[in-house]
């Protein structure tokens, strides 16, 4: 039996579609107001078994955050695939992200300790390297502590934590850290919300660079290295390295919309994400941008995938064919919705 934390997101979706591919049986752990309809979605977009292959899946409601809870679900479990994780940048959720975090892969990993289990493995972010602007960054650039670094870039680091600190006591384990995910499922959330902006009309670009890896790949590379038994280390899984505005006019050109035409400056950045901190503070509503998304726009990141292509001889999806594929998707969704 695998279990899988995270199975209606992005990344656990589709790790959960590629595991029950090859007939592995799924425990899928949720909270009891999860929507499971986005993960059934999912197996939609790829297959026309989608529904059987739903039912396979048994969903159990667990609160990750209580230890007798986990212990309960964890019977007749062999491997555990940890994909579960708040997401946020909103100031008013960073005490919360801070806690949660650290504390629910704390929990998985006690439990699998506590009970033998064979493989861990563990999604967490390229936001906890030290990223440099002057190369590409690797595994070796470890995290440091600096007031600019996100709470949620902190939260996932403190959750690495975890997971090391299991290895150490004899827990086999790997990490993946993912750059910027591309793909379908719930439009409104995670990274596909980039296909619903850019449809909807993006006036501006920025200047920045960042790594893109296809969904399936990342579900894909955690899959191939739990199977080939590469533990105690962590791996950057990043397709390619592309300027936001290359992406953003790549997403225009197949979903038929505009591409954006506007230079975004760094003053204008600046004041734009002052404003929305002020809204959210006084509305409780999540700010459309942040400090941290405003970084990111603007930084000249780089990533290396050059550990994994080595361990693993692994084949990313080129970028370009993930877009087509993906603005597909969101077109025929947005057509049955019409």
């Amino acid at each position: 039996m695998i279990l899988v934390t995270g199975a209606t997101g992005l990344v656990g979706s589709h790790l959960v579609f590629q595991l029950l591919k090859r007939g592995e049986n799924i425990r899928a752990l949720k909270r009891p107001t999860s929507n499971t309809s986005n993960t059934l979605k999912v197996f939609q977009y790829y297959t026309e078994d989608a529904e059987a292959l739903f039912k396979n899946i048994e969903w159990v409601d667990t609160d990750l955050m209580d230890v007798l809870d986990i212990q309960q679900a964890f019977e007749d479990v062999d491997e555990v695939y940890h994909c579960a994780a708040m997401v946020s940048f909103a100031p008013k959720d960073k005490k919360t992200l801070l806690s949660y975090n650290p504390a629910i892969t704390a929990n998985l990993v006690n439990a699998s300790l506590a009970n033998n289990i064979s493989k861990f493995g563990m999604v967490s972010s390229v936001a906890v390297l030290d990223k440099s602007e002057e190369r590409e960054t690797t595994e070796e650039d470890y995290w440091k502590n600096d007031p600019s670094v996100s709470a949620y870039a902190v939260s996932k680091y403190h959750s690495e934590m975890e997971v090391r600190r299991g290895v150490e006591e004899g827990l086999n384990a790997v990490i993946i850290n993912p750059s910027l995910i591309l793909g379908p499922g719930n439009w409104s959330a995670s990274s596909s919300v980039l296909f619903k902006t850019v449809y909807k009309g993006l006036p501006f670009y920025s200047t920045g660079t960042n790594g893109f890896v296809d969904v399936r790949d990342v579900a894909r590379s955690l899959i191939e290295l739990m199977d080939q038994n590469k533990f105690g280390e962590r791996y950057i899984v990043s397709a390619e390295n592309w300027p936001f505005r290359e992406m953003f006019n790549q997403m225009a050109k197949h979903l038929g919309s505009k591409p954006p035409s506007k230079l975004l400056s760094k003053k204008l950045s600046a004041i734009y994400w002052r404003v929305e901190w002020v809204r959210s503070v006084l509305t409780g509503k999540q700010p459309t941008v942040t400090k941290e998304t405003v970084n990111t726009a603007f930084s000249n990141t780089k990533f290396s995938h050059t550990k994994l292509k080595e361990t693993l001889g692994f084949q990313f999806t080129p970028v370009n064919e993930s877009v087509e594929t993906f603005s597909k998707f969101f077109l025929q969704d947005l057509k049955k919705d019409a």
